[in-house]
């Protein structure tokens, strides 16, 4: 499949600078791609702070971080977690974290909040910090709770859906192919009135893609820039799309 994607157009939607190595990946197999995000994102004022305090009242508590933005925006405070146990939801945040200094002990093999959870209460723990988005899905927070794991959630940052210029809606819809990493994405193409094949991070934005009556091409078998080429190459060799079942 090496030269599957020569020609083809693909477009990957994350917030700017996020996508640098999809992108190049994609150019070096063939693919004529760029980088057109959908999404912005922008620290919560306070939201370290709150942070601080939460680490400050519940020292005993694993942190759990659903991003790697959510690493970042925390960075002032990630010396502070030596000792705790500290959870990434995929590998794009466990090797944030590691960027810091920080060993991730609990990373999902499925990386989904409903795994990350899953796999907290796998590992013994009584309470949980959540360093996440504003307005998060509620997956994490539900498993834990049914788990009887006390969770506080703390977020860092807040995600804005962009609206889009009639040039840049006119070059999606050009698109052989959209990258997507989160329902935010979908949701932004979605209000954009943008119609298009896409290929999906992991299961959680298949699924919100799907539901908002989306093509779903392909849906990476591991959450990284190789991971989404790898989806795209299999798009475009011939591979059917995703099912509701995705």
């Amino acid at each position: 499949m090496t030269t599957v994607l020569r020609g083809r157009r693909i477009l990957c939607t994350r917030p700017a600078g996020a996508d640098a190595e999809l992108v190049a990946l994609l150019r070096a197999a063939g693919a004529l791609a760029d980088a057109l995000p959908v999404l912005a994102t922008s620290p919560i004022d306070g939201g370290v702070h709150a942070l601080d305090r939460a680490l400050e009242e519940r020292p005993d508590w694993a942190v759990a971080f659903t991003s790697a933005t959510a690493v970042a925006v925390a960075e002032p405070l990630l010396h502070r977690l030596i000792g705790r146990v500290v959870a990434a939801v995929g590998p794009a945040s466990a090797r944030a974290l590691a960027s810091h200094g920080v060993t991730a002990t609990v990373v999902p093999t499925l990386s989904t909040a409903r795994a990350l959870g899953a796999a907290l209460a796998a590992a013994g723990v009584t309470g949980v910090i959540g360093a996440v988005a504003l307005e998060p899905l509620p997956d994490l927070a539900d498993t834990l709770l049914a788990a009887q794991i006390d969770y506080a959630s703390v977020a860092l940052y807040s995600t804005e859906r962009l609206h889009l210029d009639p040039a840049t809606r006119d070059a999606f819809a050009d698109a052989d192919l959209i990258c997507v990493a989160s329902p935010s994405a979908v949701r932004s193409l979605r209000e954009n009135a943008i119609t298009a094949n896409l290929v999906a991070i992991g299961p959680t934005t298949a699924r919100a893609a799907l539901d908002e009556g989306f093509s779903v091409a392909a849906v990476a078998e591991t959450p990284s820039p190789a991971g989404m080429v790898a989806a795209c190459q299999w798009a475009c060799s011939g591979g059917g799309p995703v099912s509701d079942r995705a």
